[in-house]
Protein backbone atom coordinates (compact mmCIF):
# COMPACT_ATOMS: atom_id res chain seq x y z
CA UNK A 1 0.00 0.00 0.00
CA UNK A 2 1.15 3.55 -0.74
CA UNK A 3 -0.44 4.84 2.48
CA UNK A 4 2.27 6.13 4.83
CA UNK A 5 4.91 5.36 2.19
CA UNK A 6 5.87 8.47 0.16
CA UNK A 7 7.88 6.51 -2.43
CA UNK A 8 5.05 4.03 -2.88
CA UNK A 9 2.59 6.89 -3.31
CA UNK A 10 4.94 8.54 -5.80
CA UNK A 11 5.18 5.35 -7.86
CA UNK A 12 1.40 4.98 -7.89
CA UNK A 13 0.97 8.63 -8.83
CA UNK A 14 3.37 8.58 -11.76
CA UNK A 15 2.05 5.25 -13.05
CA UNK A 16 -1.48 6.68 -12.97
CA UNK A 17 -0.35 9.78 -14.84
CA UNK A 18 1.12 7.56 -17.54
CA UNK A 19 -2.21 5.88 -18.18
CA UNK A 20 -5.67 6.88 -19.36
CA UNK A 21 -7.58 9.11 -16.94
CA UNK A 22 -11.28 9.68 -17.42
CA UNK A 23 -11.47 13.11 -15.81
CA UNK A 24 -9.07 16.06 -16.42
CA UNK A 25 -9.56 17.12 -12.81
CA UNK A 26 -8.01 13.83 -11.67
CA UNK A 27 -4.90 14.48 -13.80
CA UNK A 28 -4.57 17.98 -12.34
CA UNK A 29 -4.83 16.54 -8.83
CA UNK A 30 -2.22 13.87 -9.54
CA UNK A 31 0.19 16.38 -11.12
CA UNK A 32 -0.11 18.57 -8.05
CA UNK A 33 0.62 15.65 -5.74
CA UNK A 34 3.56 14.61 -7.93
CA UNK A 35 5.07 18.08 -7.54
CA UNK A 36 4.56 18.01 -3.78
CA UNK A 37 6.22 14.63 -3.36
CA UNK A 38 9.17 15.64 -5.53
CA UNK A 39 9.64 18.90 -3.67
CA UNK A 40 9.83 17.07 -0.37
CA UNK A 41 11.67 13.85 -1.25
CA UNK A 42 13.47 14.27 -4.60
CA UNK A 43 16.97 14.85 -3.21
CA UNK A 44 16.69 12.00 -0.73
CA UNK A 45 15.49 9.60 -3.41
CA UNK A 46 18.29 10.72 -5.72
CA UNK A 47 20.95 9.88 -3.15
CA UNK A 48 24.50 10.50 -4.33
CA UNK A 49 23.35 11.06 -7.93
CA UNK A 50 22.52 14.69 -7.10
CA UNK A 51 26.20 15.30 -6.29
CA UNK A 52 27.58 14.38 -9.72
CA UNK A 53 24.71 14.46 -12.23
CA UNK A 54 23.66 17.73 -13.85
CA UNK A 55 20.11 16.43 -14.39
CA UNK A 56 18.05 13.46 -13.33
CA UNK A 57 14.42 12.57 -13.98
CA UNK A 58 11.96 10.16 -12.38
CA UNK A 59 9.41 8.21 -14.41
CA UNK A 60 6.96 5.66 -13.05
CA UNK A 61 8.37 6.39 -9.60
CA UNK A 62 11.97 5.46 -10.35
CA UNK A 63 15.00 7.27 -11.68
CA UNK A 64 14.73 6.88 -15.41
CA UNK A 65 17.10 9.45 -16.91
CA UNK A 66 20.50 10.90 -15.98
CA UNK A 67 22.63 13.56 -17.60
CA UNK A 68 26.25 13.76 -16.45
CA UNK A 69 29.80 13.86 -17.69
CA UNK A 70 30.91 10.43 -18.83
CA UNK A 71 33.72 10.05 -16.27
CA UNK A 72 31.27 10.52 -13.38
CA UNK A 73 28.87 7.96 -14.79
CA UNK A 74 31.71 5.48 -15.27
CA UNK A 75 32.72 5.96 -11.63
CA UNK A 76 29.22 5.65 -10.15
CA UNK A 77 27.22 3.75 -12.76
CA UNK A 78 27.48 0.29 -11.23
CA UNK A 79 25.97 1.43 -7.93
CA UNK A 80 23.23 3.61 -9.42
CA UNK A 81 22.08 1.46 -12.33
CA UNK A 82 22.19 -1.53 -10.04
CA UNK A 83 19.36 -0.12 -7.91
CA UNK A 84 17.47 2.20 -10.27
CA UNK A 85 16.12 1.22 -13.73
CA UNK A 86 17.84 4.09 -15.56
CA UNK A 87 16.87 3.66 -19.19
CA UNK A 88 18.03 7.02 -20.61
CA UNK A 89 21.54 8.44 -20.44
CA UNK A 90 22.87 11.74 -21.75
CA UNK A 91 26.62 11.81 -21.31
CA UNK A 92 28.94 14.74 -21.97
CA UNK A 93 32.73 14.84 -22.43
CA UNK A 94 32.93 11.35 -23.91
CA UNK A 95 36.31 10.41 -25.33
CA UNK A 96 37.87 7.11 -26.35
CA UNK A 97 38.72 6.22 -22.73
CA UNK A 98 35.18 6.79 -21.50
CA UNK A 99 33.67 5.03 -24.52
CA UNK A 100 35.79 1.95 -23.82
CA UNK A 101 34.72 1.96 -20.17
CA UNK A 102 31.05 2.24 -21.08
CA UNK A 103 31.38 -0.52 -23.67
CA UNK A 104 32.76 -2.87 -21.05
CA UNK A 105 30.22 -2.08 -18.33
CA UNK A 106 27.59 -4.80 -17.74
CA UNK A 107 25.28 -2.26 -16.06
CA UNK A 108 24.85 -0.52 -19.42
CA UNK A 109 22.63 -3.42 -20.50
CA UNK A 110 19.53 -1.75 -18.98
CA UNK A 111 19.93 1.45 -21.02
CA UNK A 112 17.56 1.91 -23.94
CA UNK A 113 18.30 5.48 -25.03
CA UNK A 114 21.84 6.80 -25.15
CA UNK A 115 23.01 10.27 -26.14
CA UNK A 116 26.75 10.96 -26.20
CA UNK A 117 28.56 14.26 -26.66
CA UNK A 118 32.30 14.82 -26.90
CA UNK A 119 35.33 13.97 -28.98
CA UNK A 120 34.35 10.36 -29.46
CA UNK A 121 36.11 9.90 -32.78
CA UNK A 122 36.45 6.73 -34.82
CA UNK A 123 38.29 4.88 -32.04
CA UNK A 124 35.51 5.56 -29.54
CA UNK A 125 32.86 4.34 -31.96
CA UNK A 126 34.82 1.17 -32.58
CA UNK A 127 34.89 0.50 -28.83
CA UNK A 128 31.14 0.98 -28.52
CA UNK A 129 30.44 -1.13 -31.60
CA UNK A 130 32.26 -4.07 -30.04
CA UNK A 131 30.23 -3.98 -26.83
CA UNK A 132 27.93 -6.82 -25.85
CA UNK A 133 26.17 -4.63 -23.26
CA UNK A 134 24.32 -2.21 -25.54
CA UNK A 135 21.93 -4.64 -27.19
CA UNK A 136 18.88 -3.09 -25.48
CA UNK A 137 19.36 0.28 -27.18
CA UNK A 138 16.42 1.51 -29.23
CA UNK A 139 17.80 5.05 -29.66
CA UNK A 140 21.41 6.17 -30.17
CA UNK A 141 22.38 9.82 -30.56
CA UNK A 142 26.00 10.52 -31.54
CA UNK A 143 25.46 14.03 -32.83
CA UNK A 144 28.55 16.22 -33.10
CA UNK A 145 31.01 13.60 -31.88
CA UNK A 146 33.67 14.15 -34.54
CA UNK A 147 32.83 11.05 -36.55
CA UNK A 148 34.00 10.57 -40.12
CA UNK A 149 33.17 8.13 -42.87
CA UNK A 150 35.47 5.47 -41.44
CA UNK A 151 33.47 5.40 -38.19
CA UNK A 152 30.29 4.46 -40.05
CA UNK A 153 31.66 1.10 -41.10
CA UNK A 154 32.66 0.39 -37.50
CA UNK A 155 29.29 1.56 -36.18
CA UNK A 156 27.52 -0.71 -38.63
CA UNK A 157 29.10 -3.71 -36.91
CA UNK A 158 27.44 -2.89 -33.59
CA UNK A 159 25.07 -5.52 -32.21
CA UNK A 160 22.07 -3.19 -32.03
CA UNK A 161 19.34 -5.24 -33.63
CA UNK A 162 16.61 -3.35 -31.76
CA UNK A 163 17.77 0.11 -32.82
CA UNK A 164 14.86 2.28 -33.95
CA UNK A 165 16.34 5.80 -33.92
CA UNK A 166 19.83 6.92 -34.91
CA UNK A 167 21.18 10.46 -34.91
CA UNK A 168 24.48 11.30 -36.56
CA UNK A 169 23.75 15.00 -37.10
CA UNK A 170 26.73 17.32 -37.04
CA UNK A 171 29.27 14.68 -38.03
CA UNK A 172 31.14 15.09 -41.34
CA UNK A 173 30.43 11.57 -42.55
CA UNK A 174 29.66 12.67 -46.13
CA UNK A 175 28.32 10.45 -48.89
CA UNK A 176 31.06 7.89 -48.25
CA UNK A 177 29.87 7.49 -44.66
CA UNK A 178 26.31 6.90 -45.84
CA UNK A 179 27.56 4.26 -48.25
CA UNK A 180 29.50 2.52 -45.50
CA UNK A 181 26.55 2.54 -43.13
CA UNK A 182 24.13 1.18 -45.72
CA UNK A 183 26.47 -1.72 -46.41
CA UNK A 184 25.76 -3.02 -42.87
CA UNK A 185 22.54 -4.39 -41.30
CA UNK A 186 22.38 -1.68 -38.61
CA UNK A 187 19.57 0.33 -40.21
CA UNK A 188 17.31 -2.58 -41.10
CA UNK A 189 14.80 -1.73 -38.36
CA UNK A 190 15.39 2.01 -38.25
CA UNK A 191 12.32 4.22 -37.93
CA UNK A 192 13.98 7.63 -37.50
CA UNK A 193 17.29 8.72 -39.01
CA UNK A 194 18.89 12.12 -38.41
CA UNK A 195 21.62 13.24 -40.80
CA UNK A 196 21.55 17.03 -40.53
CA UNK A 197 24.82 18.87 -41.16
CA UNK A 198 26.61 15.73 -42.33
CA UNK A 199 28.07 17.07 -45.58
CA UNK A 200 25.72 15.05 -47.78
CA UNK A 201 25.20 15.77 -51.45
CA UNK A 202 22.60 14.53 -53.91
CA UNK A 203 24.67 11.38 -54.40
CA UNK A 204 24.39 10.41 -50.73
CA UNK A 205 20.67 11.11 -50.61
CA UNK A 206 20.17 8.96 -53.71
CA UNK A 207 21.83 6.09 -51.85
CA UNK A 208 19.37 6.57 -48.99
CA UNK A 209 16.41 6.71 -51.37
CA UNK A 210 17.48 3.47 -53.02
CA UNK A 211 18.12 1.58 -49.75
CA UNK A 212 15.69 -1.34 -49.35
CA UNK A 213 16.10 -1.44 -45.56
CA UNK A 214 14.02 1.71 -45.04
CA UNK A 215 10.58 0.15 -45.27
CA UNK A 216 9.92 1.06 -41.62
CA UNK A 217 11.30 4.60 -41.79
CA UNK A 218 8.86 7.25 -40.53
CA UNK A 219 11.23 10.20 -40.01
CA UNK A 220 14.23 11.39 -42.03
CA UNK A 221 16.22 14.55 -41.30
CA UNK A 222 18.51 15.84 -44.03
CA UNK A 223 18.63 19.49 -43.01
CA UNK A 224 21.59 21.76 -43.68
CA UNK A 225 23.34 19.60 -46.28
CA UNK A 226 24.12 20.21 -49.97
CA UNK A 227 20.87 18.83 -51.33
CA UNK A 228 19.10 20.02 -54.48
CA UNK A 229 16.11 19.08 -56.63
CA UNK A 230 18.02 16.06 -57.89
CA UNK A 231 17.88 14.52 -54.42
CA UNK A 232 14.24 15.53 -54.02
CA UNK A 233 13.42 13.66 -57.22
CA UNK A 234 15.21 10.54 -55.94
CA UNK A 235 13.28 10.67 -52.66
CA UNK A 236 10.00 11.20 -54.47
CA UNK A 237 10.63 8.20 -56.73
CA UNK A 238 11.85 5.88 -53.97
CA UNK A 239 9.85 2.66 -53.67
CA UNK A 240 11.11 2.11 -50.11
CA UNK A 241 9.81 5.18 -48.22
CA UNK A 242 6.19 4.15 -48.01
CA UNK A 243 5.87 4.82 -44.29
CA UNK A 244 7.57 8.23 -44.21
CA UNK A 245 5.64 10.79 -42.12
CA UNK A 246 8.22 13.53 -41.64
CA UNK A 247 10.99 14.71 -43.94
CA UNK A 248 13.24 17.61 -42.90
CA UNK A 249 15.06 19.40 -45.69
CA UNK A 250 15.52 22.87 -44.24
CA UNK A 251 18.65 24.83 -45.18
CA UNK A 252 18.95 23.05 -48.53
CA UNK A 253 18.65 24.40 -52.08
CA UNK A 254 15.25 23.11 -53.18
CA UNK A 255 13.16 24.95 -55.74
CA UNK A 256 9.39 24.99 -55.94
CA UNK A 257 9.68 22.19 -58.50
CA UNK A 258 11.57 19.96 -56.05
CA UNK A 259 9.06 20.59 -53.30
CA UNK A 260 6.19 19.89 -55.67
CA UNK A 261 7.68 16.50 -56.58
CA UNK A 262 7.87 15.52 -52.92
CA UNK A 263 4.37 16.74 -52.12
CA UNK A 264 2.95 14.93 -55.14
CA UNK A 265 4.54 11.64 -54.07
CA UNK A 266 3.89 11.75 -50.34
CA UNK A 267 0.78 13.89 -50.10
CA UNK A 268 -0.53 15.63 -47.02
CA UNK A 269 0.49 12.79 -44.72
CA UNK A 270 4.10 13.90 -45.03
CA UNK A 271 5.20 16.82 -42.91
CA UNK A 272 7.83 18.68 -44.85
CA UNK A 273 10.23 21.19 -43.34
CA UNK A 274 11.86 23.52 -45.85
CA UNK A 275 13.65 26.78 -46.25
CA UNK A 276 15.95 28.82 -44.08
CA UNK A 277 14.17 29.08 -40.72
CA UNK A 278 16.88 31.10 -39.00
CA UNK A 279 16.78 29.07 -35.81
CA UNK A 280 17.48 25.49 -34.84
CA UNK A 281 19.86 23.22 -36.67
CA UNK A 282 17.64 20.79 -38.51
CA UNK A 283 16.30 17.90 -36.50
CA UNK A 284 17.93 18.49 -33.15
CA UNK A 285 14.97 18.78 -30.82
CA UNK A 286 13.19 15.51 -31.46
CA UNK A 287 16.16 13.24 -31.98
CA UNK A 288 15.48 11.27 -28.82
CA UNK A 289 11.74 10.92 -29.17
CA UNK A 290 10.09 7.91 -27.57
CA UNK A 291 9.36 4.78 -29.49
CA UNK A 292 7.01 3.42 -26.94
Amino acid sequence: SAQGDPRGEFITTQVSLGGELEFPSRRIELKRRERELLAEHRERWAGSVKEWASQYTFRRGFMDEIRADAASLVAHGAAVLGREPVMRLWLDEVGKKEASALAGAPWMSVVRRLRLRGDLGDAGVSALAGSSHLAALVSLNLGGCGLGAKAMTALGKARLMGLRALSLSGNPIGDRGVSGLLATPLLSGCQRLYLARCGLTDAGVKLLAQAPQFGLLTGLCLGNNEVTDEAAKALAESPHLRGLKRLELDENELSAKGREALEKRFGKRLKLAYGHPGEGEGGGDDEDGDDE
